[in-house]
């Protein structure tokens, strides 16, 4: 049987997704999201089997449309969220904020993870140019974690120079929602500024939840991601905002 072009391009995103997937896994990034671009590169890879066979012009016209109709669908929605994510990307915060929150995210017992580790450096930064404002660093244990989140962020911002009593620490939360909500006791959601410091392809998602739960005077603040994980990071941020839609959360 002939090898048609198309069923060529299909295997090549399929094992070069399966690779990602791989990498990602080994890299042990915090979550089980790998798995995700598994099933992606599956399906490609079925796809260059239906492509190949021809069967799919065989299926009933209705089917045919139907499958269509969703992929359609699905193009869509990763478009309009990741335009959601980007729009974020390069967010500055006035100077002077009263407070600036940073949400938990993977940590080890010898310290942050990269991902927190940016977020931290950049509300370090913040710190270091605006003398009086507070800083909230917020995330309890996850699974895989023997340490709260905050704690460790906070002996990474005290070894870098912030004095410790600048630094507030919520030990509960255990996910973007409740970082905000369990942070907010902290500070009067009406009146005081605050900032979310967090990984570009999460801030509009964080400071939208922020803004659902009634904070007024919000900005964000962007820090960066290492590249590798990037992609994986901005896909999975498509699945959260949905989520947190869903639920009514943004």
């Amino acid at each position: 049987m002939r090898i048609k072009v198309g069923t060529i391009i299909y295997l090549v995103i399929a094992v070069l997704l399966l690779i990602y997937g791989i990498s990602i896994m080994a890299l042990q990034s915090g979550s089980k999201f790998f798995v995700l671009w598994f099933i992606v590169a599956g399906i490609f890879a079925l796809a260059a089997l239906v492509h190949n066979s021809g069967v799919f012009g065989g299926f009933h016209r209705g089917m045919r449309i139907t499958l269509w109709v969703l992929i359609a669908a699905g193009i869509v929605w990763l478009l309009v969220t990741q335009l959601l994510v980007v729009s974020a990307f390069f967010a500055k915060p006035p100077k002077g904020l009263d407070y600036i929150l940073v949400p938990g995210s993977q940590v080890t017992e010898s310290g942050p993870a990269p991902i927190t580790k940016f977020r931290l450096d950049a509300a370090y930064d913040y710190l270091s140019e605006n003398e009086d404002t507070i800083v909230i660093v917020s995330g309890g244990a996850g699974e895989n974690e023997s340490l709260t989140e905050s704690s460790v962020m906070k002996d990474y911002l005290v070894k870098r120079g912030i004095a410790a009593e600048r630094i507030l620490t919520e030990e509960e939360s255990k996910n973007t929602t409740e970082n905000i909500r369990l942070s907010s006791h902290y500070f009067d959601k009406e009146n005081d500024s605050v900032g979310i410091v967090t990984n570009n392809f999460h801030l509009f998602r964080a400071k939208a939840i922020a803004k659902k739960q009634g904070l007024k005077n919000v900005s964000g603040i962007a820090a960066p991601c290492p590249p590798y994980y990037l992609p994986n990071n901005m896909f999975r941020e498509s699945f959260g905002i949905t989520k947190d839609f869903l639920f009514g959360n943004l």
